[in-house]
């Protein structure tokens, strides 16, 4: 059984000189003695501090609440009397003490008054300045976002960073539509539903045609994006192109301007040729030799601008213009497809010399034999049986192969040759090519087709590919129009250009010569046949894009070409398309604001239009901010359809007056594209004035008027003083600019510090040469009235108030430049010369006066400069007068010349003192302080 832990009963004698509480303690300590020792098997009790400031915390908690008598003898018992000190606590009165609360007794109800005017002043001076600051934040953070957002889209799409479906990084960094609404209120002349914008496209946003699929590429091929450089993987190449291209229609536009014709297609195709070798860039330069060959076009001898617009354009389909041009189409292509033919054969020739055993002089017949001997021969013999062979020479095909290489007279003298064997076969087949050739309409007389169609189905019409000679099948349907009904050339078709040149040779564009309906074949059957086989048929494996285009553009499909070049190459589209306006061979879209986003467009005549306005207008939005002139060049090209029939035409017109009017306020480059001011006062034209004859402008002043209204409100809100300026001039608001640039100076002049030059690093005489060039207030204001002083008639229409403002402003420069280089005197002279402080030491004091209260009719941005003026004034008082007393030698003026320094200053701070609320109060406490040194 544990032992029991006893307290003695019996209280400990604690000396009676001490006081209760130390008594209390001693009383404690001597009971902890009589606790058991050690031996006990409990031990001793050792608590801590801590343990036991908790057993008395909950011990407190469970006393009675309210006041506890003991404490009163405790406190007492240690000398504190409680109800003595209760008393004086509650005796002391508490007061607020404000600084701004004294007394009207102590300091007078005007000094009350006027102390608490100044706290309101600076209360509200302080909320004005923070809420300008946060507004000035806000504005520099989005205007910010906003730019460095369009800056990354045109980096990553420089690069092809982009998504190759044309999602924009809104899409993919998941900016809202909100927040990109907020981003467009920020952009200057942003107008969705205006048509100059919907020519140019949007300024951030891939903004591509959604009718547009992109080609992608496999391994085989550079892959291609959706940008202007055709291939992401070769920048520099694509730059120097762009390039090229470039400087190519800028030497377009000049060579207009002078009314000179230009070899479009051969300059295009030289751009081009940096490119690289693969099938693609090589398939893009036959687009261009293709165009070469419809239109005829020669270095020496170019095409006329719009020359086939009539025909193509605005001629009925069954007019003789139309079927003229169609014909030029056909004949073209097929001069296309045999040249190549004929390259291709002696490349073919040329990689197979032993087997071709070309030999001789190689004449076209020789070359001919030479291919036959590749395809059809070995070892001397030839191993096809169906090839009719006379005098060791299969016939028909070396006579469809020379007409397959364009020498259709050559087929004609071998065939002459050759008659009386091909008697012989009971053939008249000489007879009929001769006669062919002789044609101008390239068609047999009827005579000779009844003739060619009876021996066809005599002798050739049930074609056996193992027992027939393919080539004379071939050769009988194309001379003969034979059986067109069935368009099959089984054996003799290798590639899709020998299928399109057989096609081309059967279009024929007068059906009223043919004997029956089914024997007709027009372009626009062959056009129908190329559609429905479709892109994919031409380009299955994504391996030879450029070849649809290619087929599209020979049977006369112009448009489609365009919107199917689009989907790999947007360069190549976008100056096709220039290539093809000139020549006056594309249907333009006219309601660009309505198919905006639409590249291709049928109409209801069944026609193609392509949206060449926006095509132009989108292409330069990589390059508008950087080369705004290059813009220019390009988007005056819209007017090239303005010889269009009314009303086409005319909305050509302002389409491309509308989207430079957008250029100009989106670029702000707006001496570069609307001219410039000289120092002389001459006008410098600008891009768009130097173009003004391709844009078909009346009245160029009104239309420059049109565009300055609203980019000078712009440039001016944006604070490009300059800018604002520059498009006030040009518009003939010359108050308004003198009004700009006073206060321009103004707020230079308030915020620019005593002690530095205001026209610092520019000489007295120093002018620009343009007024957009002028960055300096100080300079512009002096570039200006020497403009306006020089010239009356634009000097009345300054009102007087903006010129004497501008003047005495220009005067305050000068006194402040003084001052800056310490030509105390003379700054004195030239500030008294303005007329705002009165600075004759002799003045009475009424005179003062009445210049301070003219203090209020003072322009504001000379009211805003009167207290750095005075300050300025003071200085120079207070340096003279330390001068005169740091001199050496004494006379009887150095005493006259401080009082007149005194007498200066005097007046200074009587004008100050009458201003004192219109001014800091810094400003006049600097005063009193520069007093006191006089």
């Amino acid at each position: 059984m544990p032992a029991v832990i006893e307290t003695s009963t019996t209280e400990p004698v604690v000396p009676k000189s001490l006081p209760p509480a130390a008594a209390l303690m001693a009383e404690l300590v001597e009971s902890s003695r009589n606790l058991p020792n050690s031996s006990s098997s409990l031990g001793s009790i050792r608590l801590g501090l801590g343990v036991i400031r908790k057993r008395a915390s909950e011990l407190r908690k469970n006393l009675p609440v309210g006041n506890n008598t003991k404490a009163h003898y405790l406190l007492a018992g240690s000398g504190v009397n409680a109800e003595n000190i209760e008393t004086e606590l509650r005796s002391i009165k508490f007061h607020h003490n404000h600084d701004s609360d004294i007394s009207a007794l102590d300091i007078g109800i005007d000094s009350y008054l006027r102390a608490r005017k100044e706290e309101s002043i600076l209360a509200s001076i302080e909320e004005s300045i923070q809420s300008t600051s946060i507004d000035f934040d806000n504005y520099l953070a989005k205007n910010i976002t906003m730019d460095w957002k369009q800056r990354k889209e045109q980096i990553c799409q420089y690069f092809g960073l982009l998504p190759s479906t044309g999602q924009s990084l809104d899409s993919v960094t998941g900016v809202s539509d909100k927040s990109k609404r907020l981003q467009e209120d920020f952009v200057p002349g942003w107008n969705k539903n205006s048509v100059g914008r919907a020519v140019l496209g949007p300024i951030s946003g891939p903004g591509e045609f959604t009718d547009v699929e992109f080609l992608q590429g496999t391994t085989n091929q550079i892959v291609v994006t959706p940008t202007i450089f055709g291939s992401s993987n070769n920048v520099p190449a694509a730059q120097s192109r762009i390039k090229k291209f470039t400087e190519t229609v800028c030497d377009l536009n000049r060579h207009r301007l002078s009314k000179m014709a230009y070899p479009i297609s051969h300059k295009f195709q030289k751009c081009s040729l940096p490119n690289g070798n693969d099938i693609r860039t090589q398939q893009t330069q036959d687009i261009w030799k293709i165009l070469i060959e419809i239109t005829g076009e020669s270095e020496i001898s170019p095409i006329p601008e719009r020359k086939f617009a009539k025909a193509y354009l605005s001629s009925p389909t069954n007019s003789k213009e139309a079927i003229g041009i169609r014909k030029q189409i056909t004949q073209g292509a097929k001069s296309f497809l045999e040249k190549q033919f004929m390259e291709q054969l002696e490349q073919t020739i040329a990689k197979h010399p032993v087997e071709a055993q070309l030999g001789g002089i190689p004449s076209v017949q020789s070359k001919i034999r030479a291919l036959l001997n590749l395809k059809f021969a070995e070892n001397g013999k030839w191993v096809y049986p169906s090839l009719e062979i006379i005098n060791n020479i299969p016939v028909w095909a070396m006579i469809y192969y020379m007409i397959r290489a364009g020498y259709l007279n050559e087929a004609v003298k071998f065939t002459s040759l050759h008659r009386e064997e091909f008697m012989k076969l009971g053939s008249a087949f000489p007879t009929y090519l001769s006669a062919l050739n002789d044609s101008p309409n390239k068609a047999l007389p009827q005579t000779l087709l009844d003739s060619i169609r009876r021996e066809f189905n005599e002798q050739v019409r049930f074609f056996d590919l193992d027992t027939s000679d393919p080539f004379k099948y071939a050769l009988y349907k194309i001379v003969g129009r034979c059986e067109l009904s069935k368009k099959s050339f089984p054996g003799v078709i290798d590639t899709t250009e020998d299928w399109l040149w057989i096609h081309l040779s059967l279009v024929y564009e007068e059906p009223s010569d043919l004997s029956a309906s089914f024997d007709n074949y027009t372009l626009k059957n062959l056009q129908l046949a190329v559609t429905n086989f479709g892109a994919k048929y031409f380009n299955p494996d994504n391996k030879t894009p450029a070849l649809y285009c290619q087929v599209l553009t020979m049977v006369g499909l112009f448009e489609k070409a365009i919107h199917y070049a689009y989907s790999f190459s947007q360069i190549d589209a976008v100056h096709l398309s220039i290539a093809l306006t000139y020549y006056g061979l594309l249907r333009p879209i006219t309601n660009v604001l309505k198919l905006q986003t639409e590249l291709l467009y049928v109409n209801r005549k069944e026609e193609c239009e392509i949206n060449f306005a926006r095509l132009l207008g989108f292409y330069t939005r990589d390059f508008r901010r950087s080369d705004p002139v290059d813009s220019v060049e390009y988007i005056v090209l819209i007017c090239l359809n303005g010889d269009l029939p009314p009303p086409e035409g005319a909305e050509h017109l302002k389409l491309c007056h509308e989207a430079l009017k957008e250029l100009v306020l989106e670029t702000r480059e707006f001496s570069k594209l609307l001219g410039d001011i000289r120092a002389d006062g001459s006008r410098k034209p600008g891009s768009i004035e130097e173009l003004m004859p391709l844009i078909h402008l009346d009245n160029l002043n009104e239309y420059l008027r049109a565009i300055t209204e609203q980019a000078a409100i712009k440039a001016e809100e944006d604070g490009r003083i300059s800018d604002a300026v520059l498009l006030y001039q040009l518009s003939e608001e010359y108050d308004t600019v003198v009004n700009i640039v006073n206060k321009s100076l103004g707020e230079m002049l308030a915020v620019q510090p005593l002690g530095q030059a205001i026209s610092q690093g520019l000489g007295e005489n120093s002018m620009p040469l343009v007024l957009a060039t002028t960055e300096n207030p100080a300079q512009l204001a002096r570039h200006v009235m020497d403009i306006y002083t020089s010239n009356i008639s634009i000097f009345n229409k300054v009102k007087p108030r903006n010129r004497e403002t501008c003047v005495t402003l220009l005067q305050i420069v000068d006194a402040r430049d003084l001052y800056a280089i310490r030509e105390y005197e003379r700054c004195l002279q030239v500030v008294h010369s303005t007329n705002i402080l009165t600075l004759d030491p002799n003045a009475n004091t009424s005179v003062v006066r009445r210049r301070a209260q003219e203090f209020v009719m003072l322009h504001q941005s000379v009211a805003r400069n009167v207290p750095s003026l005075l300050v300025m004034v003071m200085e120079c008082c207070a340096n003279i007068v330390a001068g005169i007393r740091e001199s050496y030698f004494t006379n009887e003026g150095r005493e006259a010349r401080i009082n007149e320094m005194r007498g200066i200053v005097r007046n200074c701070m009587v004008y100050a003192g009458m201003i004192q609320y219109r001014m800091p109060r810094e400003v006049f406490i600097r005063l009193s302080t520069l007093e006191t040194q006089i």
